[in-house]
């Protein structure tokens, strides 16, 4: 018998309303034990009924729902009680649930149970994780769109061409004596090319679809006092940097999430960086500039921030510090600051600001953003986690081998029918080409989950969190 579970799927803590799930072939019998209206609760499923939950003493008037088997999200039977939000009278209910023969749900296990019983795929089951830990417009929107099934349907239609010829296939395996035509070879070899593209720009989305997801590591650098905390304030919209005129006040990284077009921005303010020694650096201050630097090889895009109040003497001696920067980081954006204690446009930068002043912070963003999502690829379906993506580079892989053997096969049959040579080392053999079809045609469903091991399984669910 499988056991039944349960959880709070509400945080915890005081609220109104909190809800328990349970989900499992005792349902039934635990309505009948604990709700005083079961017989109302169970001839009326899906619909939510006021009743008296009580045990050997009462516990709480509260909404009670059942969903039969398989109307439910599990599959199978499920309640939900919906009870007034006292950290008490939740777990009077767990154990009750528990001296009833219910056991606590292990974190994901509802899910696994859903994606195990055919109500989601794995993809969906994964996004319901993703849309959970959404911070911005855009993570909610691609973890939306793949709980709605839509990596699920283009991943069946990218193989629905490899299932057909692998039939067409395992007929000329099924009878020999049949040679192939050219004409076979060639239309297969189209198939195998169109599925490789579509494939190949899968794989280029998640570039962006990475950066949808995880968000984007954007490092302010610079030297001590130059604002790099006044812009981190300005750009989380709170003094949450401390901002002094004494040079190195900054020690640390501070990291702090902003949304930019719905993209989500992880912004770290950095320790000043020092490359003189007029003043006395202490072993802090050297902990907190080795950790800069470690921030600038990290990051998607570093803001490098030039004073635009220095002289263009003092202007000319940051060059050898921005181009040390631009040499350990991937991208990097030069930024103008305190704009309004300086009357002469600063030169080579892309972007001028007074954090103070508030001044070309919009634009800024607009630039940041800009900068983020340049040459990244933008399709309908987007690829979002390491999984899928090392799955769909395999599958690329058999593909490549596949094409190679049609190849080599469309040229032997070129020549045969030629009559330039009569000996040939190399003869096509459709088993092999069979097996790289359907190792790559595997690598797809594994995504979906239409063959995973437990491992696997295991590993994708214990990273969600209790009730869900």
């Amino acid at each position: 018998m499988i056991k039944t579970i349960y959880a709070s799927i509400t945080p915890p803590g005081y609220s109104s309303t909190a809800i328990v799930r349970v989900s499992g072939e005792l349902c039934v019998t635990i309505l009948q034990q604990l709700v005083e209206k079961a017989d109302e609760v169970l001839a009326n499923p899906r619909q939510l009924v006021y009743t008296k939950i009580s045990h050997i003493e009462l516990l709480d008037l509260a909404l009670v729902v059942y969903f039969k088997s398989p109307q439910s999200f599990t599959g199978e039977d499920c309640l939900e009680f919906h009870l007034h939000g006292s950290p008490l009278i939740i777990n009077n209910l767990l154990r009750c649930l528990k001296m009833l023969g219910c056991e606590p749900a292990q974190p994901g296990e509802f899910s696994q149970r859903a994606f195990l019983n055919g109500k989601l795929d794995l993809t969906q089951a994964e996004s319901i994780a993703d849309l959970i830990s959404a911070e911005t417009t855009a993570q909610a929107k691609v973890a939306f769109e793949q709980l709605q099934g839509k990596l699920k349907d283009a991943l069946i239609n990218l193989g629905e061409p490899l299932r057909e010829l692998l039939a067409e296939l395992e007929a000329f395996i099924d009878f020999p004596e049949e040679d192939i035509p050219q004409l076979s070879l060639t239309r297969w070899r189209k198939q195998v090319v169109e599925v490789q593209q579509k494939l190949a720009q899968y794989i280029n989305s998640y570039q962006t679809g990475k950066l949808y997801k995880d968000g984007a590591k954007v490092v302010l650098v610079g030297r001590p006092n130059v604002g790099k905390s006044s812009l981190l304030n300005v750009l989380v919209g709170e003094e949450r940097a401390i901002v002094t005129a004494i040079a190195g006040t900054t020690r640390d990284t501070i990291e702090e999430h902003i949304s930019i077009r719905g993209l989500c921005v992880k912004i770290f303010d950095t320790a000043g960086l020092v490359t003189d020694l007029k003043r006395q650096i202490d072993e802090v201050e050297k902990l907190g500039i080795e950790r800069s630097w470690q921030k600038i090889k990290q990051a998607d895009l570093v803001l490098y921030l030039k004073d635009a109040s220095l002289s263009q003497a003092e202007l000319q001696n940051e060059e050898v510090l921005f181009a040390e920067v631009k040499k350990q980081a991937s991208q990097v954006l030069s930024v103008a600051t305190k704009i309004d204690l300086c009357s002469v446009p600063v030169s080579n930068v892309e972007s001028e600001i007074s954090a103070k002043q508030q001044l070309g912070i919009k634009e800024l963003r607009e630039t940041i953003y800009n900068k983020l999502m340049a040459g990244k690829p933008q399709t309908t379906v987007y690829i979002t986690t390491q999984r899928h993506f090392d799955a769909l580079c395999a599958a690329q892989v058999n593909l490549n081998s596949a094409l190679n053997l049609l190849d080599k096969a469309t040229a032997v049959e070129a020549c045969n029918s030629q009559a330039k040579i009569t000996n040939l080392a190399f003869t096509f053999a459709p088993e092999v080409l069979a097996i790289e079809l359907r190792t790559a045609l595997k690598m797809l469903e594994d995504i979906i989950g239409i063959t995973s091991n437990e491992d696997l399984l295991a590993r994708i669910f214990s990273k969600f969190c209790i009730g869900k």
